[in-house]
């Protein structure tokens, strides 16, 4: 296909988008910040809701959701296109799904190919929330996402309650507003552990209601605790809403969230 030949997934994209009322971007700037985790508890408290959710991998250098969401087998394909893996209700398109598990090294245009594909290729069907875990930063895939589902994409944004997470998570959300992409909200992961004898300890800080305005980000709607127990939860093949602490708070988060949406 030459240079000035329209790409034809532009358009599939764009048909696919018709079924999808709303995109959410679960984004960050830093890594291990557990943006994947929280796409995944958010989808699955949505699918508890009865809503109809699609979650797609986007972070193709350091994919870890097919693992969170528990995902066995791969995907199939029909005359629609690539059929996503369904677990707990929520279609599930990633990278590692029949694909592989290493990490792949994407740049530039290549990036910006996975998230047209994403939208283009994979028959996601209708859609009441379609969540994409994004890979940090602000890179192509995120530009992307901007050009093709701009009037549907929302964002959002996950940090810890560190004083560098959450400085370069407020420039995350200035270019945002500057884009024009409306902010669900700011989730505060980690925030906390409750020690066996009651105490609560915040070994990264807290973030003050007037650090959050200083740094642009708003409201945060959430501030999720640290789990323990959340690894030995996965580890038995179960979900992170089984999870005993976090459980409960995906669930009033994805309660938050639809009810911001209506």
């Amino acid at each position: 296909m030459s240079r000035m030949e329209p790409d034809p997934r532009v358009h599939l994209a764009a048909r696919a988008l018709d079924g999808i009322d709303r995109m959410i971007m679960v984004c960050s700037v830093k890594g291990g910040v557990g943006k994947s985790t929280v796409a995944t508890g958010l989808s699955l408290g949505l699918s508890e809701l009865g809503r109809r959710v699609g979650l797609m991998d986007l972070d193709v250098t350091g994919t870890s959701l097919r693992k969170i969401m528990r995902v066995s087998g791969g995907a199939r394909g029909d005359r629609r296109g690539i059929v996503p893996v369904t677990v707990g209700g929520v279609k599930v398109m990633s990278t590692a799904i029949g694909v592989r598990e290493e990490t792949l090294p994407v740049v530039g245009s290549e990036a910006e190919s996975f998230a047209l594909g994403f939208l283009s290729v994979v028959n996601w069907g209708e859609l009441d929330y379609l969540i994409a875990d994004m890979p940090p930063g602000m890179g192509d895939e995120l530009m992307a996402l901007l050009r093709l589902a701009r009037p549907k994409a929302t964002a959002l944004l996950v940090t810890t309650p560190s004083v560098l997470s959450l400085s370069v998570v407020g420039k995350l959300a200035s270019f945002l507003r500057d884009e024009g992409v409306p902010i669900t909200g700011t989730i505060e992961n980690m925030s906390y552990v409750t020690c066996k004898c009651g105490n609560v300890l915040r070994p990264f800080g807290e973030i003050r209601d007037e650090d959050a305005r200083r740094t642009g980000l708003g409201r945060t709607i959430a501030k999720l605790p640290i789990d323990p127990e959340l690894e030995a939860t996965l580890s038995r093949g179960l979900s992170v809403l089984d999870a005993p602490i976090l459980g409960p708070e995906f669930r009033r988060l994805a309660r938050l969230v639809d009810g911001r949406a209506a």
